[in-house]
């Protein structure tokens, strides 16, 4: 699954971190953490309203449903 939302970013993120953030929700086979990759991703390439402090809350949101399902 090819990831859609990278087109409407702004410069400011590396090739690099978008291949890694790509790589993940590609490759995640866990649904409660690709969702909340997608939604730290969302909130993250909007650009004009920036809300970082949710940007990191979904992410570590998406760190603790991995440990609950490993």
């Amino acid at each position: 699954m090819k990831c859609v939302i990278w087109p409407k970013l702004v410069n400011g993120i590396n090739p690099i971190e978008i291949k890694t953030i790509e790589i993940a929700i590609q490759q995640n086979k866990y649904q409660p953490v690709k969702k909340h990759l997608r939604k730290a991703l969302s909130i993250f390439s909007n650009r004009e309203k920036s809300d970082y402090d949710n940007v990191i809350k979904e992410s570590i949101t998406a760190v603790e449903a991995m440990c609950q399902i490993i």
